[in-house]
């Protein structure tokens, strides 16, 4: 079932008891759809899309996108580019002067990292290559800002969001053991969904139109 913000509102003012408005605002709920959505993206694979930059010689750092909620993979011309910590970076490059772009490692990368809303990588690549990089996420929900609003994730968890909202509206009344039922059910039913969101992958598989694609900018 779809459910608009204004919905949603009544929904939770109706069931918490609060019609009048007294304790919860729709400003308050407004920020919980939001923060609801921002959880379910993270938790499930939801809103994939895919950003796509041209690569340069010699330069190792490319812009992460602004809007990922959720990293799967980096692609190099087409390759899966393994990931690497922090920890495995220094056992790798091992030296401050590989840190920088004069001396940097050129060549086929072959590894990444992210750092500071950054990926970087390893080798930096020694040719230029049109949609070189490639990055697969998951994108956070464009945000709800009024009643006429509705949330971007699929209708089936609209309801999931709903009792989201719930338990954050007894956890404002200080009603802890009605929150903490409420939160454990969306918890539950989101990581039931996800389980049916997997198998339909498996006979829809991941595509992303055009329109789905954002380009990078790269740093040097």
């Amino acid at each position: 079932m779809t459910l608009s913000v204004a919905e949603i509102t009544t929904r939770v003012q109706r069931q918490f008891g609060d019609e009048a408005n007294s304790q919860i605002t729709q400003a308050d709920i407004i920020r919980w759809i939001n923060d609801a959505m921002r959880e379910i993206t993270h938790r499930n694979k939801l809103l994939q899309v895919r950003a796509i930059t041209d690569t340069l010689p010699n330069v190792k750092t490319y812009a992460l996108p602004t809007d990922i909620s959720r990293l799967y993979s980096i692609k190099y011309n087409g390759i899966q580019l393994t990931s690497l910590s922090m920890a495995e970076v220094d056992n790798l490059i091992g030296s401050e002067e590989l840190t920088t772009q004069q001396g940097y490692p050129t060549g086929t990368p072959t590894h990444y990292w992210i750092f500071a809303q950054e990926i970087n990588l390893y080798p930096a690549p020694d040719t230029a290559l049109v949609g070189g990089l490639i990055a697969y996420y998951s994108r956070t929900a464009v945000a709800v800002t009024a009643g006429t609003d509705v949330p971007e994730l699929p209708d089936e968890y609209h309801n999931r969001i709903l009792e989201y909202c719930l338990a954050q509206a007894y956890e404002l009344d200080e009603n802890f053991e009605q929150s903490n039922a409420k939160m454990a059910t969306f918890e539950q039913k989101v990581t039931a969904q996800n389980s049916i969101d997997e198998q339909q992958q498996e006979f829809y598989p991941f595509i992303t139109s055009p329109e789905d694609e954002d380009s990078l900018t790269y740093y040097a």
